[in-house]
């Protein structure tokens, strides 16, 4: 590792570029020269290539942080790359093109960049035109990272915009030539509204485009800014820390962002426009100004030091996270994440699955993480880099060698000291081994409390195994020992790189329990065999309820009310266990039941599997007057299910497939007088699968089948598959027909209305996107298969309104309406009937 970081130290040649943005801001024509000593090849990196496809493995949620939409591709067209005047016709492999060359050799390259509308550091949205790098061809080598380069560039933008280049601000300005030391050089062009206004006592230079609503927005940020730089500043100026000057301030631009609330340019500072959009109480706004802070503290290193280490880029922000931490203690004595505001509420299973599976933007502002691993990284700013973020250097390092060893290090890098260097005077013989380890992919790995006890003669010893499975790692690892008394003592086991580690401790009473990592400093990756691997980081699980659902759902059609409680029981962190009691009311019964729900298989979130295995028991008062039953009855019943769901969120659209098998005993107990054709026991067996297609990141078609059928037996009328209700047959109403057989077809196709919305009702709950949904269903209902040819097809089709929901600015959701128009009657004929309403909050087919 530190032979290949002093190979990457060769200084580069100044480089040309010439940039023309295009009138409508969609292309910029780039032409660049540079002299490079090459020995055997020249390879020219074509960065932006990457956005010609959508990434890999792109989850979800991730759709709406990056697409206005759809999917627009972007990347170079019309490449021509000469060295020494004759042309290279090589194709371009992972983004670069390998030309063969020896000796000092000119390599010019002209290329067309085509700019997509889309979110992100590399985006065109809005008419502003926002490159952080990767937008020009360059000349380096594979798994290096971008070296400090001398750059001479002329760019030219449309008349009447302004551009930001690397840290100046250039308003109104057609031609604008700037030579610039940096390993990428970043751009912002801005329509002809654009403007600048100075904060933080002039010592930053706050650039927007400003139009409409926006501006009130921008004039909020602008006000959270100057409060958090005021103080980030005047925290430094106390440490005598450098910070930037009234004469040559650090500049921050608005920008497109959604996957990430700022992001440190070598240059600027891009800054989400959707900053600060939470519920304006001073605990939740912290939670933007922190990570906002880290980057403009890595920003205004880079443009201070100008090292051309290759760890520059590493080394300036773990001193920024080392900053960003001690601001924190100086003002709140100890920092807090999103768990300490909303443990109390981990109740709802969408706060909890906040909490253990974040599937929303801006994660690392919410949570104290220690692996900051972003399948996105290179996707949206900078060259594909073979290093993690510095934050990484500087959290293992603090756990190695602890806080005062941690500032003497942090504050020689901040003052210009190399990684290495600065590294090897806290670690000595170490530091090969903590660059190893910690500079590459994340170690997989995992721990496990093995055995723990205690003897008390006459001193209560407690002695804990600690086991680590994965990657032979070296890392310290802390206990917390609690003994029979409820007192606690904080112990750390030896940094070593064995699998199996012994601590013993003394205690005042014998040992009741142990918790591993109680300060969440490891990070465990999980595996198909131990899908959760904080599951058995304490001897004594805390278990969870959760308040798994509750609706109210009103047809105002039919005068029905359905609603359900359903709580559930768990483990906290089990993904496998899951346990829930649930009450309904609803036309047909009033209902209590249990189930135990055993998960396996894939892993599609931290905190679901794609299989499930289960057992329903429940007791039912089935109520008169539903399907032209007259008399009421009481029933019990038991079930077995089959689940396997491929689908990882139910907030926004994806492509997955489903399938969900059951069979269920029904036992009726009551007079049965009056109902010959009923019996008291009845069994049955379901069948449903589903299908769903995502096509350009905008729609999504789907398919849906549920098949159902008594096998023995003959329920009451309140037991039988009925045809209507949302899950079923949107057009009728839930007792329209029942029947002992039931069949039903559906599809759906989900397609975009309006999008990059962002209205707020009492800044509580923000809208951001409006999808369609335009579905129609065709069923057979019956009660045996001689009725196939008499019973008529039942059909409907509707409309129904998708609005994409982000309550308290964060936590994403949808609520749905749908318009259901029934076409044929029981006798078979078309014929248009009432229209159903529903209102709720998931996806079509959720339930199926």
């Amino acid at each position: 590792m530190i032979g290949a970081l002093l190979a990457a130290l060769v200084a580069a040649s100044p480089m040309t570029v010439e940039a023309t943005v295009s009138e409508d801001l969609e292309t910029v024509r780039v032409v660049t020269e540079h002299v490079v000593d090459a020995d055997g090849a020249v390879h020219v990196f074509l960065d932006a290539e990457r956005y010609r496809h959508p990434p890999e493995g792109l989850l979800p949620a991730s759709e709406t942080e990056l697409f206005a939409g759809a999917f627009a591709p972007g990347g170079f067209e019309d490449v021509t790359i000469t060295i020494d005047g004759a042309p290279c016709d090589a194709h371009a492999k992972d983004h670069f093109v390998r030309c063969p060359a020896t000796g000092r050799v000119r390599v010019r390259v002209e290329a067309t960049l085509h700019v997509p509308d889309r979110y992100g550091p590399f985006s065109l949205h809005k008419r502003q035109l926002t490159l952080g790098g990767g937008w020009y061809p360059r000349v380096a080598e594979p798994d290096a990272p971008a070296p400090l380069t001398t750059i001479d560039l002329t760019l030219t933008v449309p008349p009447g915009h302004s551009a930001v280049v690397a840290d100046r601000w250039h308003e109104h300005t057609a031609t604008v030539r700037q030579t610039v030391r940096a390993r990428q050089v970043p751009i912002v062009v801005l329509p002809p509204n654009a403007g600048a206004r100075l904060i933080a006592r002039g010592r930053v230079r706050l650039v927007s485009r400003l139009e409409g609503r926006d501006h009130l927005e921008f004039e909020r940020r602008a006000e959270e800014l100057d409060l958090a730089l005021d103080e980030l500043f005047d925290f430094l100026a106390e440490r005598s820390w450098p910070t930037p000057t009234a004469d040559a301030p650090l500049t921050i631009v608005d920008a497109p962002l959604r996957h990430d609330l700022a992001r440190a340019t070598d240059g600027h500072v891009l800054v989400s426009d959707r900053a600060f959009r939470l519920t304006p109480a001073e605990r939740f706004l912290r939670f933007h100004r922190y990570p906002i802070l880290r980057e403009v503290l890595v920003a205004s290193t880079l443009l201070r030091l100008r090292s051309e280490e290759p760890l520059a880029v590493v080394g300036a922000d773990a001193v920024a996270a080392w900053l960003v931490d001690a601001l924190v203690r100086h003002q709140l004595e100890e920092r807090e994440d999103v768990f300490d505001v909303l443990y109390l509420w981990s109740f709802i299973p969408a706060v909890d699955s906040m909490l253990y599976a974040p599937q929303f933007p801006f994660v690392g502002a919410y949570f104290r993480l220690i692996r900051e691993t972003d399948p996105l990284r290179a996707n949206l700013l900078d060259p594909p880099s073979p290093y993690p973020r510095g934050k990484l250097i500087y959290e293992k390092l603090l756990d190695r060698v602890g806080p005062k060893d941690t500032d003497v290090a942090m504050e020689a890098i901040g003052q210009g000291t190399d990684v290495v260097a600065a590294l090897r005077v806290a670690l000595c013989d170490d530091t090969d081994t903590f660059l190893e380890t910690w500079l590459g992919p994340y170690p997989e790995v995992q721990y496990r409390i093995a055995d723990y006890g205690s003897s008390c003669a006459p001193d209560c010893r407690a002695r804990v195994v600690v086991e680590r499975t994965g990657a032979a790692i070296a890392e310290p690892v802390e206990l917390k020992l609690i003994d029979d008394d409820d007192n606690e003592r904080l112990v750390r086991v030896a940094t070593s790189t064995a699998a199996m580690r012994t601590l013993t401790a003394t205690l005042a009473a014998p040992l009741d329990s142990v918790i591993l990592d109680p300060n969440g400093r490891l990070a465990e990756a999980p595996s198909a065999e131990v899908p959760s691997p904080k599951l058995d980081n304490r001897t004594h699980p805390r278990w969870r309820f959760l308040l798994n659902n509750f609706n109210i759902l009103y047809s105002p059609t039919a005068g029905n009310i359905d609603t359900a409680l359903d709580v559930g029981f768990s483990r906290v962190r089990d993904v496998r266990w899951r346990f829930a009691a649930r009450a309904s009311y609803a036309p047909d019964a009033v209902s209590l039941s249990g189930r135990a729900v055993y998960y396996f298989g894939e892993p599609l979130t931290p905190d679901r599997l794609s299989q499930w295995i289960g057992l329903i028991a429940a007791g039912e008062y089935l109520r008169p007057n539903f399907a032209g039953e007259t008399e009421s009855a009481y029933s019990a019943s038991g079930a077995l299910f089959y689940g396997w769901d491929t689908r990882r969120t139910v907030w926004v659209p994806e492509a997955g497939e489903a399938i969900r098998a059951s069979v269920a005993f029904d036992r009726v107990f009551g007079d049965l007088a009056g109902s010959p054709e009923v019996t008291p026991n009845a069994v049955s067996v379901a069948l449903r699968g589903l299908k769903a297609w995502r096509v350009n990141a905008a729609h999504q078609f789907s398919v849906r089948a549920n098949l159902g059928a008594f096998v023995a037996g003959t329920p009451r009328p309140q037991l039988r598959y009925a045809l209507g209700g949302r899950n079923n047959v949107r057009g009728y109403v839930v007792d329209d027909a029942v029947g002992r057989l039931r069949g039903i077809l559906s599809g759906e196709w989900l397609h975009p209305i309006l999008w990059d919305v962002d209205d707020n009702v009492m800044e509580l709950v923000w809208a951001t996107k409006l999808d369609g949904a335009l579905f129609a269903d065709v069923a057979w209902i019956g009660d045996g298969f001689d009725e196939l040819s008499d019973r008529p097809l039942r059909a409907d089709v509707g409309y129904g309104f998708r609005i994409y929901l982000d309550y308290f600015g964060v936590r994403p959701g949808v609520m749905a309406i749908d318009i259901a128009i029934p076409l044929v009657d029981d006798a078979g004929r078309v014929r248009v009937g009432p229209p159903a309403v529903y209102l709720d909050f998931a996806q079509s087919f959720l339930s199926f």
